[in-house]
């Protein structure tokens, strides 16, 4: 049995040397995309065989409001295609992989449809996405049965996507 990897790249956890200078500046574009690259090549390279499947962006969209993601530094630093750019740096290190958005609440319909948005515009600049994690921050009080029973039942068909 093979294990599934969770994750390579956190909205916000993160040492902040990593996108920072010895000056404690914020790096270039580059030089950050540089630095993820070889995170994740080499994690994931270290783990090919061994690993069916990654969690390569977790957290990144966000619960409330009309913005798609958080703020986060990548964001900031790397701009709008840093999930591009991970999830593609995965696929070059272990093409045959499975790779998963990653997130939490999307028993609750405003964040599914945004999840469900992000991953949609990913794959059709062709980005290999296969799948949705769901993470199941659940309590006894929310979300309800009904509100879980519904996701599953949205998300198995919408997300498990078979062509990559």
């Amino acid at each position: 049995m093979m294990d599934r990897g969770h994750t390579l790249i956190w909205h916000d956890q993160t040492p902040d040397w990593v996108r920072q200078d010895s000056q404690g500046r914020f790096v270039s574009r580059d030089v950050l995309l540089e630095r993820m690259k070889s995170h994740i090549l080499t994690v994931v390279q270290r783990c090919k065989g061994k690993v069916y499947g990654w969690d390569v962006v977790n957290e990144a969209v966000t619960d409330e409001g009309d913005e798609l993601l958080r703020s986060s530094k990548w964001r900031q630093i790397i701009e709008a295609d840093f999930m591009e750019q991970t999830f593609l740096y995965v696929h070059k290190a272990d093409p045959d992989a499975r790779l998963f958005y990653n997130d939490y609440n999307e028993c609750f319909l405003e964040k599914r449809e945004k999840i469900f948005a992000l991953v949609k515009s990913l794959r059709a600049r062709g980005i290999p996405v296969h799948g949705i994690g769901m993470q199941a921050h659940w309590s006894l009080a929310r979300p309800s049965l009904d509100e879980i029973r519904a996701a599953i039942a949205i998300c198995v068909p919408r997300c498990c996507l078979s062509h990559y």
